[in-house]
This record gives C-alpha cells, structure tokens and sequence, in this order.
C-alpha cells in the first residue's frame, strides 16, 4: 500500500474516532435535543428554502455547463450550488432561530464554525499548491465552503447581538 492509501486510511479512522467521541460527549452532556414548535416550523421553512434553491442553483448550472459559457471545472459549479443550497438552509435556520435545539449555545456554533473555516482555508492553500489540477478543484471547492462557514458564523454573530439589543 502507497503512502497515499495510508494516508486516506489513517484519515477515515481518525474521523470515525472523533465522530464516535464527539457523539458520546454530546449524547452523555445533551440527552434528547428538544424543540419548541416555533423551532420546527423554522426548520421546515429553512429546509424549504433551501431544497429549492438547491433545485433551482442545481438546474441553472447544468443549463450553463451544457451551454458551455462557464469556465473551469463542471464538479466545481455543481459543488457551488449545492453549498449555496446549504447555506440557503443554515441562514434559513438561523433566521428563524432554529438552527440549536432549547439545550444548545450559538456560541458552540460560532467556534466550530471558525475552526471550520481555519481549516477549509489551510485546506484550499494546500490545493493550490499542489501541482496537479484536480488538487486546484478542490482548493476552490474548500474557498467556497471557507466563505459558507464564514457567512454562518457572522449570521449566527449579527442574530446574537440582534436578540441582545431586542432583550435589553
């Protein structure tokens, strides 16, 4: 087996490990996550918007790849309108206030999402240093999912302080 295998070995083992602990710590602190009403209507509204755009980004895409006026990689638009779906949903959710259930903090989100984007962004760097042009692919695949985490993080960062001067 080549360094490369071991590599993605040695890196599926460690995500199933801390996806294991992750999953313990959360289930052993949290319990059930519980959600009011209001929160499950905001989720059925984030998942709407958001299937839709997915849709609609998703055709718009196809419709240009096939007209050939798109530059670059077809993988790397699929992948953007998929993200912007994502997005759509998690800005959705963060909108109507459901994006944690009544037990959890934004403040855990907005650090999970930071070292998300630290670590896209170191990622992306990688990628583009690499010399082959699949590895440039995904480097801007890892941008666009940086710039995602980066607009949950200031949603979930202008929602707090909105709900705080609303409070006071």
């Amino acid at each position: 087996m080549n360094d490369y295998l071991w590599g993605i070995t040695l890196g599926a083992f460690l995500v199933l490990v801390l996806a294991f602990i992750g999953y313990y710590v959360i289930a052993k602190k949290c319990g059930d996550v519980k959600y009011d009403e209001r929160q499950r209507a905001g989720r059925g509204k984030a998942f709407q918007a958001g299937f839709f755009t997915l849709l609609i980004s998703g055709a718009i895409v196809s419709i240009l790849n096939y007209m050939d006026v798109l530059p670059g990689s077809d993988f790397v638009w699929q992948m953007a309108a998929l993200v912007v779906g994502i997005a759509v949903f998690a800005l959705t959710a963060i909108h109507f206030d459901a994006y944690v259930g009544m037990t959890d903090t934004p403040k855990r989100f907005i650090i999970m999402g930071s070292f998300f984007t630290a670590a896209m962004i170191l990622s992306a760097i990688g990628n583009f240093l690499a010399d082959e042009k699949d590895n440039h692919d995904i480097g801007f695949i890892n941008l666009i999912l940086a710039v995602i985490w980066m607009l949950i993080v200031v949603a979930l960062l202008i929602h707090n302080r909105k709900k705080t001067e609303d409070e006071e």
